[in-house]
């Protein structure tokens, strides 16, 4: 049986305990499934791997062209979530954590939002940052252009739906 990681993260974001572990046992995988190159350099600049353990990049993204080729109902979706038809929708998917930066979208989205109010951002995922994230929605006073839509099985429909995916 061979043991396959999937690392996702730039080394320098692992506290000092994951970075201790990480390098500890980086050697026992047979193979390292890096997200971007971005993130295999880092690790191979803070792990010393042996030589037979195989590595390759697999990027992390969205396939656009398939998303676009979907028969979804768009308007189906803005009535879902009572978006007026004229709104630019701006569609984020990712878990509420830290890693994630919603905070930092939020600070984006007000300034959009300032300039632009005829726009909605539908932010889709759950985790234990949600609560405190609708909570700066409220403070910067952009809560009635930002939905939360919990975690959700057809994300792909609402990206589809969306003008920008973020």
């Amino acid at each position: 049986m061979a043991t396959v990681y999937t690392e996702h993260n730039v080394f320098e974001r692992y506290r000092q305990l994951t970075a201790l572990a990480h390098r500890a046992t980086y050697s026992w995988n047979d193979a390292v499934i890096f997200v971007s190159e971005a993130v295999r350099k880092s690790v191979l600049a803070h792990c010393h791997l042996h030589s037979d353990v195989k590595l390759r990049v697999i990027t992390n993204g969205i396939e656009c062209q398939e998303i676009m080729a979907t028969n979804y109902d768009h308007a189906d979706v803005r009535r879902e979530f009572a978006i007026p038809m004229y709104h630019k929708l701006i569609v984020n998917v990712a878990n509420f954590t830290p890693k994630k930066r919603h905070e930092d979208l939020l600070k984006a989205a007000k300034l959009i939002i300032d300039v632009e109010p005829q726009v909605s951002f539908l932010l889709v995922g759950d985790g234990p940052l949600l609560n405190p994230m609708q909570e700066t929605a409220r403070s910067l006073g952009i809560e009635r252009n930002i939905i939360f839509a919990g975690s959700r099985p057809d994300a792909v429909r609402l990206i589809a739906a969306g003008d920008l995916f973020v």
